[in-house]
């Protein structure tokens, strides 16, 4: 059986410091998320090494950090996608990353944790990925429509990305906020729908 003092001691141990005039000084969390904060933006791939590291850091803020940083690996993305901390996965669905790592197995996962914010920080990804190859973003609008989380389909409801069925779907939904956010989205897709027809007509006429 493995004590609590066993776990603990087979921890990674992490030492952040900075050498300055030959002399070391440590850095917290906090002053390495600060400093992450200002240059993960603006550093390339010869941070790779670095960042690898510190993707494996016991502080989920400075894991959460690195995911600004544009040279993230798929390997390095593969990890932090699984973080088992729903901040550090958020940021990363906020990240133009997911535009060329982000796969379908990965969004199972997501999906499979089941967690509110996790949800609805992927559904906005989603959004993004209309012209993806790989990710039918539809296919998993259909899978999140029936979530038992009213949030979550409340969330699907304010979207005009899906199709005019699921949002049908949705405006007879059991929850009066999703049903009514629902009939909003549909009439504002059924009027650009009109202006579509318009332009078609206008355009005949000339």
């Amino acid at each position: 059986m493995t004590t609590t003092k066993q776990k603990k001691a087979k921890q990674t141990t992490f030492e952040i410091a900075l050498l300055v005039n030959n002399e070391k000084v440590s850095l917290d969390y906090e002053m390495l998320e600060r400093i992450l904060g200002m240059v993960a933006y603006n550093v390339g791939a010869e941070w790779l090494p670095i960042m690898s590291l510190l993707a494996q850091h016991p502080n989920y803020q400075v894991r959460q950090a690195i995911t600004s940083f544009p040279s993230l690996s798929q390997e390095m993305f593969n990890q932090l996608i699984s973080d088992k901390n729903s901040s550090v996965i958020q940021e990363l669905l906020r990240s133009e990353l997911c535009e060329q790592f982000l796969t379908a197995e990965h969004i199972r996962q997501i999906i499979q944790r089941d967690e509110t914010s996790l949800l609805i920080a992927l559904i906005n990804t989603l959004h993004t990925l209309q012209s993806s190859e790989e990710i039918d973003n539809i296919e998993w609008y259909e899978k999140l429509l029936t979530h038992s989380d009213p949030e979550v389909r409340k969330e699907l409801a304010g979207t005009e990305y899906l199709t005019g069925a699921q949002i049908t779907q949705l405006t007879e939904d059991k929850d009066p906020l999703v049903a009514r956010t629902a009939k909003a989205t549909l009439k504002n897709m059924d009027y650009d729908d009109c202006e579509d027809e318009d332009e078609d007509d206008d355009n005949e006429d000339n």
